[in-house]
């Protein structure tokens, strides 16, 4: 069960990311915007990326693993 919740933290902390990226983009100048959204991506992609979106099996196994 507390994989499952673990899993819907992490879908809605991605969802998270792309408002605030989508608010960043529209609310601050192109020259502040584009290069701050690009760190977030790739701090986010280093983390593993949507691996809770595609890797559903994977994404369990690593929380089974870390005794979740």
């Amino acid at each position: 069960m507390i994989r499952w919740m673990l899993q819907i933290t992490v879908m809605a902390i991605d969802i998270g990311l792309v408002v605030i990226a989508y608010l960043i983009l529209r609310d601050f100048p192109w020259w502040f915007s584009i290069p701050f959204i690009y760190m977030m991506y790739v701090a986010w992609k280093n983390q593993g990326g949507a691996i809770a979106w595609t890797h559903r099996k994977e994404f369990m196994e690593n929380a089974k693993r870390l005794g979740l």
